[in-house]
């Protein structure tokens, strides 16, 4: 069994390919410009209370970090429902205002998707 893997986790096939998702070597950036190595290092210091308190003991963990931490999985969903909820509940609210289009790039959009059916 894999670190931090329960066995629930196991019995899911996704969760073996979700976890190595999770601890690639990757270069990740937020809107922030905040930098991360890993998924697991973002979610870590972005909803991690423990994170946020060894934070407070040294101040030095937050000098490469712009902004506030979302500070826990409830905020952080309390901040999702802020966002939608001040959007329309139009094509134009959840596109972000790409809701309209032309039909040439409908058709090549068609077409590059239509290469990933199995």
């Amino acid at each position: 069994m894999s670190e931090g893997a329960s066995s629930a986790d196991q019995n899911i096939p996704a969760a073996g390919k979700f976890q190595e998702y999770q601890t690639r070597q990757i270069a990740i950036e937020d809107t922030l410009g905040n930098q991360y190595k890993t998924l697991n290092e973002l979610w870590q210091k972005e909803l991690s209370v423990e994170y946020a308190a060894k934070e407070k003991e040294d101040p030095t963990l937050k000098e490469n970090y712009t902004g506030a931490r979302v500070g826990g999985r409830d905020h952080w969903y309390a901040k999702q429902n802020e966002y939608w909820n001040a959007k329309p509940a139009t094509i134009d609210g959840v596109t972000g205002g790409y809701g309209a289009h032309h039909e040439a790039e409908a058709e090549f959009s068609k077409q590059v998707f239509a290469k990933f059916k199995d």
